[in-house]
């Protein structure tokens, strides 16, 4: 199979590059006019061996290629704690994002940021729920405007009131999904934030997609079928099938459904049962209840024989697949990766980690644009890393945290694929990568595998 064709990216992100020199390392104007260029492809003969410079600057290792002097150059763009174009204070816990095109020709970045305590500045008429005389809850998402030469515009809240936005999904008509992933009452909702808004709206909330602690989605951009993680150790993988899918509006009525693998009740595989590789026909039970007003939603699938993924996380459309984590499932409970194939309605077991070094409890997911899954770790080892997993299951480590017991977030792609984006959450730092050569060609040709 061709590498290039294995996987095609459905979360498209950019941000801008601001002069915060305590945190980067400089990206020079000759590396950012290799940005800009439209003929990359040959201005490198350059490998990488599967080595990662260590970061002077302790925030994150990156590639060094073979000559020793180049490799992967980062910049923070976005900082916790800083001001914002609406007054307001850049939110921490940044976590999933992706980024849009704007009409005039800017991008628009949407984050989410995974708090759940209060913030009396925002603005209560505009929040989605806002306790008495504690002001709107401070979970939610903002948007950075920047150009394609990565210039700043503008930095705003985009979304407010709501709790522990961790990941979500962009949607094929051009909006990003903003997920809550909580259990508490009148909380576990989908939210859909508009890129094209400049200032904070009131909250759109997609009540017929259910209410869980959904972790993330992926939009089957064919059938407008939304596919959704649930992060808990009895977490089951759900869909909603809307009514009207060519309206492109999740508000609108629809099925909310559970998978079933007949027979196989936990995926956990904690005894190794299952290997990979290994791939099961399956049944989607209906959801009569998404509301959960009675009953939760895992309860009600589990009732129905729907089986459990051990805290699913991350999601992401490959080219007529979709692929998810299972955060703590396999026997040592280390991480696995399922893919589900619409088109044959099955679902297999692509990855399960082997050893810590290997692989440790991935989160966000995302396909590169040289056709590997990218899967950002969350350990609380102290070296959480992008882990890169090429179609035959072999794995390398992209980037490694340098000095911080956070874990990586929000790993996604530029619109044209040039530059890379991730989050350390527990410091509030959004990173931008780029190559000094402009290309992920060293990285695509990797030969050896530290």
């Amino acid at each position: 199979m061709d590498r290039r064709k294995f996987l095609k990216s459905s979360c498209l992100t950019t941000t801008a590059l601001l002069g915060l020199k305590a945190y980067s390392r400089e990206v020079s104007a000759s590396t950012m006019a290799l940005i800009k260029s439209s003929n990359m492809s040959s201005l490198t003969s350059l490998s990488w061996n599967g080595e990662l410079r260590s970061d002077p600057d302790n925030i994150i290792n990156l590639p060094i290629f073979t000559d020793n002097s180049s490799g992967l150059l980062y910049r923070v763009v976005s900082v916790a704690g800083s001001i914002m174009s609406d007054g307001l204070v850049n939110p921490n816990r940044c976590d999933g994002m992706a980024a849009f095109s704007l009409p005039s020709g800017n991008y628009a970045l949407i984050k989410n940021h995974e708090t759940s305590g209060y913030d009396s500045s925002l603005d209560i008429d505009r929040s989605y729920r806002s306790p008495q005389d504690k002001g709107a809850y401070d979970g939610g998402t903002t948007t950075l405007e920047l150009t394609p030469s990565l210039d700043v515009i503008r930095e705003h809240r985009s979304l407010s009131g709501t709790i522990v936005n961790c990941a979500g999904g962009a949607t094929p008509w051009g909006t990003w999904i903003s997920c809550e992933e909580t259990y508490n009452a009148h909380h576990g909702y989908a939210f859909e934030v508009d890129p094209k808004d400049t200032t904070l709206k009131a909250p759109r909330r997609l009540t017929p997609m259910g209410r869980f602690k959904r972790e993330a989605i992926a939009i089957d951009t064919s059938t407008k079928i939304v596919y959704q993680t649930e992060d808990s150790f009895s977490g089951c993988f759900y869909r909603f099938i809307p009514d009207q899918p060519s309206l492109n509006d999740l508000t609108l009525s629809g099925k909310q459904q559970a998978l079933k693998i007949p027979n196989i009740l936990d995926t956990t595989n904690s005894n190794g049962f299952i290997k990979v590789g290994d791939d099961f026909a399956v049944e989607w039970v209906d959801i009569n209840d998404p509301s959960a007003s009675i009953t939760s939603q895992k309860d009600q699938a589990k009732s129905l024989g729907a089986t459990i993924f051990c805290r699913g996380e991350g999601i992401c459309m490959g080219e007529d697949s979709i692929f998810f984590v299972s955060t703590t499932g396999g026997p040592g409970r280390l991480g696995q990766i399922w893919e589900y194939k619409p088109s044959v309605n099955k679902i297999k077991l692509f990855f399960q980690s082997n050893n810590k070094n290997q692989f440790w409890r991935g989160d966000n997911i995302i396909a590169s644009p040289w056709g590997d899954l990218i899967v950002a770790e969350d350990n609380n080892s102290g070296a959480c890393k992008l882990v890169g997993i090429k179609p035959n299951g072999q794995t390398y480590t992209l980037a490694s945290v340098s000095a911080s017991s956070s874990e990586l977030a929000g790993i996604c792609f530029s619109p044209d694929g040039k530059v890379m984006f991730f989050n350390i959450q527990t410091e509030g730092l959004t990173i931008a990568v780029i190559s000094e050569t402009g290309t992920w060609e060293e990285i695509e040709n990797l030969t050896h595998h530290s």
